[in-house]
């Protein structure tokens, strides 16, 4: 179906489904200007009645494409919007044996993709969710669909292309989080198109296409004399080389000397591991640093190399002295992303405590003050 909706009845009860192509009192569809109008309304077998879903779909003949926007209306006073799932489209085989395109760090292809097993998921933007579309296409530059959201503002969403083996179809979608989830009444609107366009060629011309929209739409995109962005050195827009390692200043800053004097253009080290704690662990007290490493930036400087120590933007140990709680319960648990059941969101990762136990990692929350504080004194005192 064209989309899917989750609603949630707060601390009560199983969720709701509703999908376009079933269950609703009512479906109009009409032209509306230059394209045509499409509107749900009266689930007729879900408890939430007071709801109504409208998509407009304009033609861009130029473009070969169809472009979309996505609402979701709720006047319910016991439901809240918990996620909307939008576009959905299954596509059957292209001609030429079939690949499929999808955002994973740098974009990966799937060759085949009909005939294998193929499951991808992750979150926009992101290290592995770096982009907003996908793609199919089939052999030998034949036709292909180009599948994105072209959204300027870069919102959240979770980007997923799902295919099984004996299955004549690859699944496409994009889930969206609504502002205001857990409140009942909330809404939602697309940020953005969604788009659909013929495709002539592989990954590289969808990547074009998406390119083409970035640089003249997307409020990140970089432009000359922009001033959202006035403190950016030119060292930093000129850095081509990167080496990632870390550990004690004996061990790698001799060895990151020698890359970037092979390799020759500006380059920078990410320098890991440069604290007394250990790794992923009693988090975000990172100093005192370990002996030398000051020196070993300072060498590394001379030799023409920049220096970023990596730090974790994100987590707080809920142990973060060793074993004990010392300033989570106190001072972080507040700033702390929490689940609906008022819990804070944790992740473990491989770094254990002393009695073998995960560390668990509380997920900040970047828009309190207290977590924009503390990654700022962090950051100064690096300098």
């Amino acid at each position: 179906p064209l989309f899917e909706l989750t609603l949630r009845r707060p601390g009560k009860g199983k969720d709701v489904t509703l999908t376009a192509d079933a269950g609703w009192a009512r479906v109009q569809v009409e032209e509306s200007g230059d394209g045509y109008r499409f509107r749900w309304s009266g689930p007729e077998s879900a408890p939430v009645k007071d709801l109504s879903v409208v998509a407009r779909a304009k033609p861009e003949p130029e473009r070969q494409a169809v472009r979309w926007t996505l609402q979701v209306h709720n006047d319910s006073d016991q439901f809240t919007l918990w996620r909307v799932r939008f576009p959905q489209l299954r596509l059957t085989r292209p001609g030429g044996g079939g690949a499929v395109f999808y955002p994973q760090g740098p974009g990966q292809v799937k060759k085949q993709a009909w005939n294998s097993s193929l499951s991808y998921s992750s979150r926009y933007p992101g290290g592995w969710c770096s982009m907003q579309f996908m793609a199919a296409y089939g052999g030998s530059r034949s036709g292909g669909l180009y599948v994105a959201v072209e959204d300027p503002k870069a919102a959240v969403k979770k980007i997923t292309v799902q295919g099984r083996p004996g299955e004549p179809f690859v699944m496409m979608r994009c889930g969206h989080p609504p502002s205001g989830m857990g409140r009942a009444g909330n809404e939602f609107e697309l940020s953005g198109h969604a788009v659909w366009q013929l495709l002539r060629g592989d990954w590289y011309d969808a990547a074009t296409i998406y390119r083409r929209w970035a640089r003249r739409k997307a409020r990140w995109w970089p432009r000359a004399g922009n001033q959202r962005t006035p403190g950016t050195p030119d060292w930093m827009k000129e850095l081509c080389v990167w080496a990632l390692g870390g550990g004690k200043p004996e061990k790698c800053v001799g060895a990151v000397q020698k890359f970037a004097e092979f390799m020759g253009p500006p380059t920078g080290f990410h320098w890991y591991r440069w604290h007394q704690i250990p790794f992923d662990n009693d988090y975000p007290h990172y100093f005192p640093a370990d002996d030398g490493f000051r020196d070993g930036v300072r060498k590394l400087q001379e030799a023409g190399v920049r220096v970023m120590p990596y730090i974790n933007g994100r987590l707080w140990d809920t142990r973060d002295r060793g074993m004990k709680d010392y300033r989570f319960s106190s001072r972080a648990m507040p700033a702390a992303t929490k689940g609906p059941d008022g819990e804070p969101h944790t992740e473990t990762y491989g770094s254990k405590e002393e009695d073998g136990s995960p560390v668990r990692l509380a997920a900040m929350c970047p828009a309190t003050e207290l977590w924009q504080n503390t990654v700022k004194d962090i950051v100064l005192r690096l300098q």
